[in-house]
């Protein structure tokens, strides 16, 4: 939470008042404001891609995924598991770059 808080402008607006220190059970976790799904598309709108809700900066991320919504979704920042860094640095693609790949290879298999 301290982190979210300290790193995100929308964490730092809606935790202003919270001293994560002082969460520690389930009644305090649940006096904690809700961000709802439905406020995201807005949010993200307002302040692409992500609404200010990202902690780690867009250049450090992988990937972000676009699901139904539309909801731009940050994937963290570990290795290169679909190996496409080599082709994508080759096309002229750099950190803090936003691809949208419209390919569906990952919504299918082969026959």
């Amino acid at each position: 939470m301290a982190h979210a808080r300290d790193n995100a402008p929308y964490f730092a607006e809606m935790l202003s008042g919270v001293d994560p220190r002082l969460v520690t059970s389930r009644a305090a976790l649940a006096a904690l404001p809700v961000t709802r799904k439905s406020d995201l598309t807005a949010r993200q709108r307002a302040l692409p891609p992500l609404g200010g809700l990202n902690a780690t900066p867009l250049g450090k991320l992988r990937h972000v995924f676009q699901s139904p919504g539309p909801i731009h979704e940050p994937d963290g920042h570990d290795a290169d598991w679909w190996r496409v860094a080599r082709a994508m640095h080759a096309a002229g693609f750099r950190a803090g770059e936003l691809v949208y790949n419209t390919f569906s290879y990952h919504f299918t298999r082969p026959a």
